[in-house]
């Protein structure tokens, strides 16, 4: 996700080889920006240090480093985004009855139906029985 113009946008992600000292690095391509129809990339580089250097482009800076990019053959693949993405963040689905709802809360907050808490067996008395009588 990249956040342009003030929101959230989804983008194309992709592994690239890394240069120089980095371990790893990948690109996350916005084309175009749903609102000002622009170009943005961020590439994000982990140094060996375990530090991250973070690059963001947009408009003609972005164009000139997507192009360099992919004229050298520097994209390795594509990575997929399988998270469902609702009001900004996850949900899981449940029933509540008989209507099937989503939750967007944490899972430990999260109440289904009108059950009463277990309280357990009921505990006998510490009375013996003696031959049908009570002592």
């Amino acid at each position: 996700m990249i956040v342009c113009c003030g929101k959230k946008q989804k983008v194309s992600t992709y592994i690239i080889e890394p240069l120089n000292n980095e371990i790893a690095a990948t690109i996350e391509i916005l084309n175009p920006c749903s609102l000002c129809d622009q170009l943005v990339i961020v590439i994000r580089s982990l140094m060996p240090d375990g530090s991250s250097k973070v690059v963001k482009r947009k408009g003609n800076d972005a164009m000139r480093i997507y192009n360099n990019i992919t004229e050298s053959g520097r994209i390795i693949c594509q990575l997929k985004n399988n998270m469902s993405y609702d009001k900004g963040g996850w949900f899981l689905y449940y029933y509540d009855k008989g209507k099937k709802l989503k939750c967007y809360s944490n899972l430990a907050t999260l109440r289904l139906g009108l059950t009463e808490p277990f309280q357990g067996l009921p505990q006998a008395d510490n009375k013996k029985v003696i031959h049908g009588s009570f002592v």
